[in-house]
């Protein structure tokens, strides 16, 4: 009865060795998968900050000029404005990436709120970087639309109650 007994308890042992390992493993997949989806997104945005930044170096920049104001421009003006609207396209696909790291867990929450305050300042003090992003919502992910939609709005509220 003692050798069943052990050998009962060395199998029950090595079934939770076994168990254990898949565990272990199917997490470092799970991490391996979050890292490389997070990586993804951030390649996604360093290259459409290239592109615009591309359109700028080329003279392009009326190309995205739309999508910053219906209002007719001279030539040289279009320029200075379609330079500043690649900006703002670059600067939003940065604060789109920073909002996706955070939400991924690959940014700490005090860097997240440094970014998050960085945004809602620039939404609410810059028309141009606004009309960008409310002429852009087809490009954009939507939790990172529903947060600058969150920022303006507070921006609305903070400067009502001044």
């Amino acid at each position: 009865m003692k050798v069943a007994s052990w050998k009962n308890i060395a199998e029950l042992i090595g079934i939770t060795a076994i168990v254990a390992s898949l565990v272990f493993v199917g997490l470092q997949l799970k991490q391996s998968q979050d890292i490389a989806i997070a990586a993804q997104y951030h390649e996604r945005a360093a290259l459409a900050v290239e592109n615009f930044h591309a359109m700028a170096e080329l003279g392009l920049s009326r190309n995205i000029i739309r999508q910053c104001t219906d209002e007719p421009i001279d030539v040289h003006t279009a320029e200075e404005i379609g330079a500043e609207c690649i900006i703002a396209h670059a600067y939003l696909a940065m604060a789109d990436n920073h909002l996706y790291q955070y939400e991924s867990g690959f940014m700490d929450e005090s860097a997240w709120q440094a970014q998050r305050r960085l945004f809602k300042t620039i939404l609410n003090n810059n028309e141009l970087y606004r009309t960008v992003f409310q002429n852009s919502r087809f490009m954009r992910r939507e939790s990172f639309l529903q947060l600058g939609d969150q920022l303006i709005e507070e921006g609305h509220s903070e400067r009502k109650s001044k």
